[in-house]
């Protein structure tokens, strides 16, 4: 198992991702991420879309690591630029 959705309950949804799909090593928490289509019509990835209330800076450094992994892998972006909005 690579990904799952479900239509239930957000924090729910992201517990249960920690015990079926095996977090990366050193990450701690998972978060939302949502794709948007930028001004010029390339890709880019919002993470932390809603089930996290309260995030301390490691796990917002982690969300991240984890947007520019998407970001490589999923929409070959080979140097993918990172920020706190």
């Amino acid at each position: 198992l690579d990904a799952f959705a479900s239509p239930g309950n957000t924090g729910a949804m992201l517990v249960g991702s920690i015990f079926s799909v095996k977090p990366i090593p050193g990450v701690l928490r998972p978060c939302i991420p949502s794709v948007v289509r930028k001004e010029n019509g390339s890709f880019g990835v919002l993470l932390d879309v809603g089930a996290n209330a309260d995030c301390k800076p490691d796990v917002l450094q982690q969300f991240g690591l984890l947007g520019a992994m998407l970001a490589r892998h999923v929409f070959h972006i080979e140097d993918p630029a990172v920020a706190l909005l």
